[in-house]
């Protein structure tokens, strides 16, 4: 895992983790 992860990346991950019901 790369943690040097731009924000706008940072996210869009976390969108793409919402459709599978795995918020943080």
């Amino acid at each position: 895992v790369d943690v040097r992860i731009s924000g706008a990346d940072a996210l869009r991950l976390v969108e793409v983790a919402k459709k599978f019901g795995m918020t943080g």
